[in-house]
């Protein structure tokens, strides 16, 4: 299945960006996952501090979707744009499956950006999973034309606000320690370094271990 996957992302990609872009995406992925495969943990006190910053423009909107059927077929073709069809079905339909709900930030002619939540509970079993009262915030998303504008930090704010308006009390994510750019939108939108997890494989099979 992991190779499979591979290819299916390899060959989306060749044919977007062509065989020079590919095979420098191929060799910086290698090192990534050689030299900097650990997974930032991170976390925020949905009590601690307010939600000033990073106010929803006037021409935008957010929408919520609980189930596949739900989402519309622009946002659904947008999403696929990005990666190979097939992988983003199993990926869409895995979410919802497992009670994530999907957030969509859209402005007056198309869609920005997109978000999961998942509450209670984490879809990787980290050392800390969520527990009660709490979100897990995942694979925030910015199309990119719209990068640069700091729309990640405030479809993040929308979200962390609504959930503590319904008495939620922590909110958790995660970063590759490669992403510097959403490390540091997690900085602007309150969350703090908990730790860091590795995951190691064992008899084929891998497992989520925290580092410290």
């Amino acid at each position: 299945m992991f190779i499979r996957t591979q290819y299916l992302r390899a060959g989306n990609y060749l044919r977007r960006h062509g065989l020079k872009s590919s095979v420098k995406r191929v060799f910086r992925e290698f090192k990534n996952r050689i030299f900097r495969n650990r997974l930032v943990l991170y976390s925020r006190d949905l009590h601690d501090g307010e939600f000033e910053g990073h106010a929803l423009p006037e021409n935008c909107r957010i929408e919520r979707f609980f189930k596949r059927s739900e989402v519309p077929d622009r946002l659904y073709k947008r999403i696929t744009e990005h990666s190979s069809e097939e992988l983003l079905q199993k990926y869409i339909q895995k979410r919802f499956e497992n009670g994530a709900c999907l957030w969509c930030l859209k402005d007056d002619t198309e869609d920005i950006g997109y978000t999961w939540t998942l509450t209670n509970r984490a879809m990787k079993a980290f050392c800390l999973p969520p527990m009660g009262r709490d979100v897990y915030l995942m694979d925030t998303f910015v199309f990119p034309p719209h990068r640069g504008r700091g729309m990640s930090s405030v479809l993040r704010n929308y979200v962390l606000k609504h959930y503590k308006s319904e008495g939620f009390c922590r909110a958790y994510s995660e970063a590759w320690e490669w992403n510097a750019s959403i490390m540091k939108a997690m900085a602007k939108n309150g969350f703090v370094r908990v730790g860091m997890v590795r995951k190691r494989f064992r008899r084929g099979k891998g497992k989520w271990t925290f580092l410290y």
